[in-house]
């Protein structure tokens, strides 16, 4: 988490930079292969890290008194 609120800053900087850059092309950021694959990776976690999660807060709201 801190290295998220660390980084956070520098890579939107580093966007606005790109998207400048190419003429307020948006695409040029998502065309990349380093890109799209930082991008894939987090798609691929996102669901590892949510499930869990949500699976101990239904079975605390399920239990029945």
């Amino acid at each position: 988490m801190v290295l998220g609120f660390r980084s956070g800053p520098l890579i939107e900087e580093d966007v606005r930079h790109a998207i400048l850059v190419s003429d307020g092309n948006a695409a040029v950021v998502l065309e990349q292969p380093l890109s799209f694959a930082l991008r894939a990776a987090t798609g691929a976690l996102r669901p590892v890290i949510a499930v869990p999660e949500i699976r101990r807060t239904r079975s605390s709201v399920l239990v029945q008194r």
